[in-house]
């Protein structure tokens, strides 16, 4: 049985580190991943990104920035669905809360 994964990229410090008005930008959110081998360290996608990747772009003179990868054992009910069926708004990029119940389910 393979095990799906879901992969997200996040930036808190939005616009800069010490004013996070519009953090948690989602550069990255995708879905089915999973090891290309029983022995392997290699994710494959089998289905689109949910959201492609965006670059980050901080502007200039706010400080350094941090990104967050995050790996999670993906929900099963995704397994047969997709983030948009459950809810999710691919296109809001910030603000984005990886608890919220659609993605929980």
């Amino acid at each position: 049985m393979l095990i799906a994964n879901m992969k997200i990229k996040i930036g808190p410090d939005v616009p800069s580190r010490s004013n996070p008005t519009s953090r948690n930008v989602r550069h990255y959110l995708a879905g089915n991943l999973t090891l290309s081998s029983q022995n392997s360290s290699v994710l494959s996608n089998s289905s689109a990104a949910t959201n492609e990747y965006a670059a980050p772009a901080p502007s200039a003179g706010t400080g350094s920035h941090r990104y967050v990868y995050l790996l999670y054992t993906q929900p099963a009910a995704l397994n047969s669905k997709s983030f948009a069926s459950l809810g999710f708004n691919a296109s809001a990029r910030t603000g984005f809360n990886v608890s919220i119940p659609t993605l929980s389910v």
